[in-house]
């Protein structure tokens, strides 16, 4: 994939709302998946469907998916949720409108000659 080619897709990246976990607010959810698997696992970016776009490449980045945070004792706080692993997946950045962008796997891009 070069700058400006453009492709066309109808799958694209999007921020999953509300993923940020503070530890004195917990859900239920997420206190019995920490009490189960001793982790919580995080959805950043979840994929989503829509009516088949085109537009240009205007950039390509490496975005963090998905990440599982853990419980540790902080010296200077009772306890604390670290990340401690995560998922890198790079995607293509592209234009179709003024009004945003799309984050793209390549895999779903299609070239257009």
């Amino acid at each position: 994939m070069k700058l400006g080619q453009k492709v066309k897709f109808s799958k694209s990246l999007s921020k999953n709302q509300g993923y940020g976990v503070n530890y004195q607010y917990m859900t239920e959810e997420q206190k019995r998946e920490l009490e189960e698997y001793g982790y919580i696992k995080l959805e950043r970016f979840l994929e989503r469907e829509h009516k088949e776009k085109e537009g240009f490449v205007c950039g390509k980045r490496n975005i963090v998916t998905t990440a599982w945070l853990e419980e540790i004792e902080n010296p200077y706080s009772e306890w604390d949720l670290v990340q401690t692993d995560d998922v890198f997946e790079t995607v293509y950045v592209i234009a179709c409108d003024m009004r945003g962008l799309y984050r793209v796997r390549e895999d779903d891009l299609e070239v257009i000659e």
